[in-house]
């Protein structure tokens, strides 16, 4: 492998003779312990993309394109999530009554004066609050086929 080879991880499982030495090697029971203070914690916001990202598009779903090209689970009006939402600076699904919407920021259904409690759907390729059923709507209202709102009764 040259220098402009990156390097790739072994995934697959240790063979038995693997595990023989492994169990094998004895362990210096009287070496220090190192020390824990100088170990640098894994970066649990971002991961690998291989060669890097360019958009939100190059990325796996629910993550967003950072500055430095990197796919990660932060997100913000200029780092837009892969599917899903940005709910407070995190890339969600997208699909539920507080973090409801794709691409930009979520919508918190609970919080909008809708006269009815509204859920979080999806309609024609679009997450929003609106009405599944006439079940999410005032009594005797009913829930449009279009864009999903409460329809009153006339």
């Amino acid at each position: 492998m040259d220098a402009a080879t990156p390097a790739v991880a072994d995934l697959r499982a240790p063979s038995v003779s693997d595990l023989a030495v492994a169990v094998a090697t004895p362990i210096d029971l009287d070496a220090p312990a190192p020390d824990l203070a100088t170990v640098a914690p894994p970066d649990l916001g971002a991961t690998d993309a291989g060669p890097g990202c360019a958009t939100f598009d190059d990325c796996p779903e629910f993550q967003a394109c950072d500055a430095t090209g990197r796919c990660t689970v932060k997100c913000d009006d200029a780092h837009l999530c892969n599917a899903g939402c940005c709910n407070s600076g995190v890339c969600a699904d997208g699909e539920s009554v507080s973090a409801c919407g794709l691409f930009n920021s979520c919508a918190d259904c609970r919080t909008f004066n809708f006269g009815f409690s509204p859920v979080c759907i999806t309609y024609s390729g679009q997450a929003y609050c609106g009405c599944a059923s006439a079940n999410d709507c005032p009594p005797g209202w009913r829930c449009g086929d279009g864009d999903r709102g409460c329809i009153s009764p006339r």
